[in-house]
């Protein structure tokens, strides 16, 4: 879509990617309302630049749903979402739009907490989804593919135990998993991606089926 808009080098602070090159211009706003928000702020990344691509090429619904002109500025908004620090003005991204939910009042980053999770020495890799809630409007579920050499029940237990400390102390204990499942294996998408929405759907249904026979 664009040319390259920022690269982190080894002067970067872990975990940003860099600051914007020369000529182009990164803003954090409030999606919603296009408000641009202050340093430090978390909302939605927009890029504007001459390397920035004009629109897609005979699509109007998706030029119009991501280019949006604010103050004679022409801007791309790219679905990210993160942070722009106060002290080096470096950029934090911490997911994508489409990847975050809110439960209760709390906005779940779903790339921050399986990163977080990730960390726990026994897990392979994990996903997190959204299962609607009657009280909470979502809440988190984790489904877990763990190393090889730890496939157990044992295991499972010890895990579970250990997401739901790491998450009440490094997010919020508002957040913490409702429900885990641990597999083998994911479902991917034909490019090879991981098909976040065909779990997310599965899981719906499942525990739809599962409500309708309780009753």
């Amino acid at each position: 879509t664009c040319g390259v808009f920022s690269v982190a080098l080894n002067n970067n602070t872990i975990g940003s990617v860099g600051v914007p090159l020369v000529y182009n211009n990164i803003g954090v706003f409030n999606s919603e309302t296009n408000e641009e928000l202050k340093n430090g702020e978390i909302g939605e990344f927009y890029i504007s630049g001459k390397s920035m691509m004009k629109q897609y090429h005979n699509n109007d619904s998706e030029n119009m749903r991501t280019h949006v002109n604010i103050n004679g500025i022409e801007w791309f908004k790219t679905g990210d979402v993160g942070t722009i620090s106060q002290e080096k003005g470096e950029l934090f991204i911490q997911g994508r739009i489409k990847r975050i939910f809110v439960c209760g009042v709390d906005k779940v980053y779903q790339e921050v907490m399986e990163e977080l999770i990730c960390t726990i020495p026994y897990v392979q890799k994990c996903v997190v989804v959204a299962i609607p809630d009657e009280k909470l409007r979502n809440v988190p579920k984790v489904h877990i593919i763990l190393k090889e050499q730890y496939r157990n029940k044992k295991i499972e237990k010890l895990v579970t135990y250990e997401i739901e400390k790491i998450v009440s102390e490094k997010i919020s204990k508002n957040v913490v998993p409702h429900y885990y499942e641990f597999q083998e294996e994911f479902a991917y998408t034909p490019n090879g991606k991981v098909d976040f929405k065909k779990i997310q759907n599965e899981d719906i249904k499942k525990m739809s089926i599962e409500h309708q026979k309780k009753k």
